[in-house]
Order: structure tokens, then sequence, then C-alpha cells
């Protein structure tokens, strides 16, 4: 899955992997899950494209203990 947010600085920044693009922006993955789910507005002044239409995301724990998204 593709999500899109727009930056602090007004760029609509598009991404796959969560985890990574956490890491390179150094957000909080709990925050931007909540952001990309809609229970949260903004997460350090990342915001959705269209508020009105979240992203729904089930994330299940693995084997291993890890989530994995589906």
């Amino acid at each position: 899955m593709t999500y899109k947010l727009i930056s602090p600085d007004n760029q609509i920044v598009e991404f796959e992997n969560i985890t990574r693009f956490c890491h390179e922006q150094g957000l909080n993955k709990g925050n931007i899950y909540k952001l990309l789910c809609g229970t949260n507005s903004t997460c350090k002044g990342w915001r959705l494209v269209d508020k009105s239409k979240p992203y729904c995301i089930g994330r299940k724990r693995n084997g291993n203990g890890f989530f994995r998204e589906y």
C-alpha cells in the first residue's frame, strides 16, 4: 500500500514502508499509525492529504512477537 502525507513544509510525500519512513524522518511510529488511522490530526507537522479518507491499518503480531501490517 502507498501512503501519502503532507510534510511540515507542505510537500506531498509518498511512501510504502511505515517503519522506514518514520526512521528516515525521525518520527514515532505509533503516532504515525494514529495519524494514518485518523485518530490524530497531526504528528510533528505531518498531516493526511485527505482528512476525510484515513487509512485503516490493521496490525497483528507474527510468530516472533513483532507486528506486521495487513
